[in-house]
C-alpha cells in the first residue's frame, strides 16, 4: 500500500492560536447549582493526594481535610515536613500519609511530593481550607470536560484580565485579547510565583508529574513551567471567586 504524504494535525480541540477552549473561566455558581458526579457514580472511588506544605496553617488544613473528605474518595496526605504531634494524630486515625521535605523550596515540595503521591489526583491545598467546599463539585466538572488542571479560589479574575462573563453553561471562553494566561494562573495559585499560593489546585497526577519534574532545578521555574503548559496543551478549568 502506498503511504500518503499527508500532514496530520493531532491537536484535540484546538485553533490556529493554539488555545481555543484550554482555559475556561467557570462561575462558581455552576458548581454549588449541580449534583455531583461522585454522589451520582456509585461504585467508582477516586484517589487523591493532598499536599499541605509546612508552616503555621498546615495542622489547620489537615483538619479541614479530614473532616471534608468524602466516603466516596480515597483521600492520603503528603506533608511537607510535618511536625511529630501531627503525624502521630494521623497515625492514630489510621489516616494514610507520607513526608517530603520543604526546605529546599516550594517548586522542589511540588517535584518531591507528586513522586510519592498515589492518587488519579494531586490536590496541591491553598492556604485557606475553604478552598475544599467546591473540589468535590469541581472534580465532576473536571471529568465532564476532560480538564488536566481546576484552579479553586485563586484571587481577583477580574484583576488578572479574565472576562469573567457567563454564557448559558456558565462559563468564560477565551479571552478577549487572546493573551494565554494559564502559567500565570497556575504559578500563582501554586504558590510559585511571589506572593505564595493563592488557591487550590487539582493536577491529573500525570499531568502533575509532567510539569513538576525536576522543576526545582530550572533557572526560572515558572518560565519552565509555562513551557511545559504549552507542550502539553493542558486545558485549565478556573473557578471564578465569588457568587
Amino acid at each position: 500500500m502506498q503511504e500518503r504524504d499527508v500532514d496530520v494535525d493531532l491537536r484535540v480541540g484546538t485553533s490556529d492560536d493554539g488555545r481555543d477552549g484550554l482555559h475556561r473561566v467557570v462561575d462558581p455558581s455552576v458548581l454549588r447549582g449541580s449534583e455531583s458526579v461522585t454522589r451520582r457514580r456509585h461504585g467508582l472511588p477516586t484517589g487523591l493526594s493532598v499536599v499541605i506544605a509546612g508552616g503555621p496553617s498546615g495542622a489547620e488544613l489537615v483538619d479541614a481535610v479530614l473532616q471534608w473528605a468524602p466516603r466516596e474518595f480515597r483521600v492520603e496526605l503528603v506533608l511537607g515536613d510535618p511536625s511529630p504531634t501531627l503525624t502521630d494524630r494521623l497515625d492514630v486515625l489510621a489516616w494514610p500519609w507520607t513526608a517530603v521535605e520543604s526546605a529546599a523550596g516550594r517548586a522542589s515540595l511540588l517535584d518531591a511530593a507528586t513522586v510519592v503521591s498515589t492518587g488519579e489526583f494531586v490536590v496541591v491545598a491553598g492556604p485557606a481550607a475553604g478552598s475544599l467546599g467546591d473540589l468535590e463539585e469541581g472534580l465532576g466538572l473536571m471529568w465532564v470536560n476532560g480538564a488536566d488542571a481546576l484552579v479553586l479560589a485563586a484571587g481577583d479574575a477580574d484583576a488578572a484580565g479574565h472576562a469573567v462573563t457567563t454564557d448559558d453553561c456558565g462559563a468564560a471562553g477565551q479571552d478577549d485579547d487572546g493573551v494565554d494566561r494559564r502559567a500565570g494562573r497556575l504559578s500563582s495559585a501554586l504558590g510559585l510565583s511571589r506572593g505564595g499560593a493563592r488557591g487550590s489546585v487539582v493536577l491529573r497526577r500525570w499531568v502533575a508529574r509532567f510539569l513538576f519534574d525536576g522543576i526545582g532545578r530550572a533557572i526560572d521555574p515558572v518560565s519552565e513551567l509555562g513551557d511545559r503548559i504549552r507542550l502539553l496543551e493542558l486545558r485549565l478549568l478556573e473557578v471564578a471567586p465569588g457568587g
